[in-house]
């Protein structure tokens, strides 16, 4: 019962390692889940944020790449024009003053310097009115000197106005007029005209073309790295790799950041994720390029930088967040649902195994008193057995001798009762055919039922010996070699003396009894006297419940390469079909012990055999089977073994 306590533990662990195993295996389920899941909501928002700051970046620096270049054309436009050329300062002036209301969202003047650096007229009056106060003159001036050294449209830098006083981008358009120079032919410098673009209102009209729900910032950085605007607008003119604007940067963002602005000024355009102080957002980076009415290649006017909070990305932070709670949920479920699982297997496992305990106890108890029962039981076959051999042999004795000591009989002379050497005489009779008297004749009546009634006593002591040996597996086997039909023959000769001298209530006379013999001989190895008892028991068997009809009893052996079979066929009315399926159990039968069937059977599986019965398909009788194998068949074995 310790093995079943150990196997049901077993199992009810093995129940809680699963549920165990379920729990970790759906929790890392969960948590797979809520990863991929967070990670995909993630990037989606992010591919969407860059989709949408490098769609605004492009749009922003198509939009500033436009207005630029209208402002490139109205120079060249001026710089063609008769007055221009002719100096004409009045009939110029409505030129100048249409092209500051084409731009005027970004252009702050159109201004006219001649060939000396002197102002002669611009779009606003009073900036030319100013200057001609002041007595300004820009041949100095480094969009003057760069138009006219590089005789092309020249891009200044950020550099503070001397008119507005604000930082101020210059894009001017060198002009030229046809004269001698040396004796030849050629172009004459003759002067400049320029755009002023103040940096805050660059700045100021980019802002206006962001939504203002996108709370993007912008910054504008010229090629050689000045800030020409950004929303610290202290920063504007100066260095971005300075130390002044550098010191703005967290320390998080200045490696990507210089690194994509290195990329830029290269004319790549970039992007980059940063984040800061708990909050994330998108920087992208595109060149602006202006077409140059005078030349085939675009000019690098500036770097555009627009820098996008991660407004999307925080939103879906939130449902990330929730996701995060409900995952974090399941999770505690599962493993609140594992537990209460496994403490309730935990208490039917004890409850069980108290029931266990409980019922072990009561069956090693009942075992116990079965123990005692089966031994005193035995004990009492085994008593009863010696103490009836005793009487039985005395009184099987005694009733030899009485019967010795009786004048023979015809009935005396067939009887099976063995004769003893010099009998003594009560009476000396000279002639067989004298009258027995009275006295003797019932004597004599008396005398053999009690020798017949003391040899089925001795037969039923022998059996329940048998029966004991047989309980206590003290049943042994003598091996030897001799003839199985010889022994059938034996047994059918004995069996039909013991019938007809016992006085059974059977006539064997009228019974027939057919042996066919499988060979002439047929040598098995096996214990010659107990298959000479199970040959008997089973003939005995069938002469009790024969009918003695034509068909009689057939005795016939099956040889086969693995066994003999010994068949055994009576004309009798069958087996009781609540009988057949118990037939070979002690004590199994409707007359009689039913122990000599179930020696039979101990006997012939003791030889490693099988014995078998079964009702005749005619309906007549039945037929008994038991089978020798293929290791008592070989003839001349001469070795012996014993079988407990």
């Amino acid at each position: 019962m310790k093995t079943n306590s150990f196997s049901i533990s077993k199992r009810y662990t093995l129940i809680i390692s699963t549920i165990v195993l379920i729990a970790i295996v759906l929790s890392l389920a969960s948590l797979v889940s809520y990863n991929y899941t967070a990670s995909n909501i993630t990037n989606t928002a992010i591919n969407a944020i860059h989709s949408s700051s490098q769609a605004q970046v492009s749009d922003l620096s198509n939009l500033i790449a436009g207005k630029l270049e209208l402002v490139t054309d109205n120079l060249a436009m001026i710089s063609d024009t008769p007055a221009v050329a002719l100096q004409n300062v009045s009939a110029a002036q409505i030129l100048f003053e249409e092209a500051q209301n084409s731009t005027k969202n970004l252009t702050y003047d159109y201004t006219w310097i001649n060939a000396d650096g002197i102002a002669l007229t611009s779009a606003n009056l009073s900036n030319i009115a100013t200057i001609q106060i002041e007595n300004l003159t820009f041949e100095q001036s480094p969009y003057f000197l760069g138009a006219k050294n590089s005789g092309a449209l020249y891009y200044s830098t950020g550099q503070v106005s001397i008119v507005s006083h604000l930082p101020t981008i210059y894009i001017a358009q060198p002009l030229y007029v046809n004269g001698t120079v040396n004796g030849q032919s050629n172009k004459v410098f003759n002067g400049i005209v320029f755009a002023s673009i103040n940096l805050p209102s660059i700045g100021q009209y980019v802002e206006s073309q962001i939504s203002s729900h996108s709370q993007s910032s912008v910054g504008l950085v010229d090629p050689s790295g000045i800030v020409l605007f950004t929303a610290n607008q202290s920063l504007i003119g100066t260095s971005i790799f300075g130390s002044e604007f550098q010191s703005t940067l967290p320390t998080s963002m200045k490696q990507p950041f210089n690194s994509m602005l290195n990329q830029s000024l290269e004319g790549k355009s970039g992007i980059s994720d940063f984040s800061y102080n708990g909050t994330s957002g998108t920087i992208v980076c595109q060149p602006i390029f202006v077409p140059d009415p005078n030349e085939a290649d675009s000019h690098e006017f500036a770097i555009l930088f627009v820098s996008h909070p991660d407004v999307l990305a925080i939103t879906q932070s939130s449902e990330i967040a929730f996701l995060g709670e409900a995952t974090a949920f399941t999770i505690t479920g599962i493993i609140v649902a594992s537990l209460v699982a496994s403490i309730i297997v935990l208490r039917w496992n004890r409850r069980l195994d108290e029931r266990v305990k409980e019922k072990t106890a009561e069956l090693v108890s009942l075992n116990s008193q079965l123990e005692e029962q089966n031994k005193a039981q035995k004990d009492l076959i085994n008593i009863a057995a010696h103490e009836l051999r005793t009487p039985t042999q005395t009184i099987l004795t005694t009733a030899e001798i009485m019967a010795d000591l009786l004048p023979p009989t015809e009935l005396s002379k067939a009887s099976s009762v063995p004769s003893r050497s010099n009998p003594p005489s009560l009476q000396d009779y000279n002639s067989s055919n004298r009258q027995e008297e009275p006295l003797v004749s019932d004597l004599r009546g008396l005398v053999e039922s009690t020798h017949r009634n003391a040899k089925r006593l001795a037969v039923l002591t022998q059996r329940i010996l048998e029966v004991a040996k047989i309980d206590n597996k003290g049943l042994k086997l003598d091996l030897q070699d001799f003839d199985l039909n010889e022994i059938i023959k034996e047994a059918i000769d004995d069996v039909r003396a013991s019938f007809s001298s016992n006085n059974l209530g059977v006539n064997v006379s009228k019974i027939s009894i057919r042996f066919e013999p499988a060979t002439p001989t047929l040598f098995i190895a096996a214990d010659k006297t107990k298959v000479y008892e199970v040959i008997s028991n089973i003939l005995r068997n069938a002469l009790e419940h024969s009918r003695g009809s034509a068909e009689g009893i057939v005795i016939s052996l099956e040889k086969s390469a693995d066994q003999v079979i010994v068949k055994v066929r009576d004309d009798g009315g069958g087996i009781d079909p609540d009988i057949l399926p118990r037939l070979f159990n002690k004590f199994v039968t409707k007359m009689g012990t039913g122990l000599g069937l179930y020696i039979s059977k101990s006997y012939v599986e003791a030889h490693g055999g099988k014995i078998w019965a079964e009702n005749n398909s005619d309906g007549h009788g039945s037929t008994f089977y038991f089978s020798i194998p293929t290791e008592a068949t070989k003839p001349l074995i001469l070795s012996k073994s014993t079988l407990n």
